[in-house]
């Protein structure tokens, strides 16, 4: 069954079969840039609209930026797993490649749980896919990484991207950019930081945030800062 979790105010959602829908931020003019995003919330909770504060703030300092927020089924509300969860993102990539300009440049963005989603989607399709923009990124479900009623104690190493990342293709490819506070007691910044390793020089851009916890990124005294990051990493040479 669909759901209308689309509230007042909110931008226009696109259904994308299976109950998933995505919100879409129209770009101002001559669309030259589409991020696909992918809300956190562990896989138990969540909505698209937890993106839309950051969104904006990205959206004033990019022009030619479409955002697209998809939902995916979640734990709690649809009794989802994680193999699901994968799924909804796979085809939420698929939508979003049939729908764009082929002129566009595409990026995934995740946070934290999104930014799981995010990079299996990448690694599995990754074609036309100009690089992957992670906010304090779940990014390791191996056995001592983040667990939760999503993902089992005893860990997911084959699905994990640190696992799965390790010396694919894909790093010479893809561009990565992280965003990770040092005070987050959720996903530790070190995971962020064993993760950057993985890409040859030059293709991740991996920023710290002093005295920031977990969701940093959304709030008034940092999103300034990181989306004037982020539309720095967007702008950068695409052909490095």
């Amino acid at each position: 069954m669909a759901h209308d979790l689309t509230p007042p105010g909110s931008p226009p959602a696109m259904p994308l079969g299976q109950g998933q829908h995505a919100l879409v931020l129209p770009a101002e003019g001559p669309e030259r840039i589409r991020i696909l995003a992918f809300h956190g919330g562990g896989g138990v909770g969540g909505a698209p609209e937890m993106l839309l504060p950051f969104s904006h703030a990205l959206m004033g300092k990019t022009d030619g930026l479409c955002i697209a927020l998809a939902s995916y089924r979640l734990l709690d509300r649809d009794k989802a797993g994680l193999a699901d969860m994968l799924a909804d993102a796979a085809r939420a990539l698929a939508w979003c490649r049939a729908e764009m300009p082929a002129s566009a440049r595409l990026f995934l963005l995740g946070a934290s749980f999104g930014g799981l989603l995010a990079l299996d989607a990448a690694l599995n399709a990754p074609d036309r896919i100009a690089g992957v923009i992670l906010l304090n990124p779940v990014a390791d479900i191996a056995a001592g990484g983040f667990s939760n009623r999503v993902v089992p104690q005893e860990g997911r190493a084959d699905l994990s991207p640190m696992q799965r990342y390790d010396g694919q293709d894909i790093l010479h490819i893809m561009r990565c950019f992280i965003a990770h506070g040092d005070h987050d007691a959720v996903v530790p910044v070190e995971t962020s930081h064993r993760f950057a390793r993985l890409w040859p020089a030059g293709r991740c851009e991996m920023h710290d945030h002093a005295g920031a916890g977990h969701g940093f990124f959304n709030l008034p005294r940092h999103s300034p800062t990181v989306a004037a990051q982020v539309a720095a990493f967007l702008e950068a040479d695409p052909a490095r």
